[in-house]
């Protein structure tokens, strides 16, 4: 890694902090190491397919209550509180002290950008939720078994 690369990535973790520490409902509890499932994989799983069909989609015009409900209906099948959560290309090991609230905030953080992206605590099932290109009008629900 150059000089470069590594002060590019100090500024993203630095960023991405920044965000998490300004959300109340979400606790840091370290920063993981490891990355993403690698590209292959997330490939196979139609990861970055335009033909993939999301899992839920949601007008942009929606209220958020209604967007923050559908996150929360996706993710119903996680019983626990803890998450890795990727944000500007790094990933924090994080704790939701009130998981409506947690997402409300990350949704409606300015710097995120209407877009999250989470991993279970077991690391078996990765969460997308935001914009895509593959429909510009509505916001898409993804989620891919790993």
């Amino acid at each position: 890694m150059t000089d470069r690369e590594r002060l590019q990535r100090k500024l993203a973790e630095q960023k991405a902090r920044n965000i998490i520490k300004k959300i109340r409902s979400v606790q840091i509890i370290g920063q993981e190491t490891c990355a993403l499932p690698d590209h292959a994989l997330l490939e196979k799983l139609g990861f970055y397919s335009q033909d993939k069909k999301p899992d839920s989609a949601i007008p942009e015009s929606t209220d958020l209550q209604e967007i923050i409900d559908r996150m929360l209906s996706l993710l119903n099948d996680e019983s626990g509180e803890i998450f890795f959560l990727l944000i500007y290309g790094v990933i924090y090991k994080v704790r939701f002290t009130d998981r409506a609230a947690a997402l409300r905030e990350l949704w409606t953080a300015p710097e995120a950008g209407r877009y999250i992206c989470l991993i279970n605590e077991d690391k078996t099932v990765l969460y997308e939720f935001g914009s895509d290109s593959r429909d510009e009008d509505n916001y898409l629900f993804d989620k891919y078994q790993l």
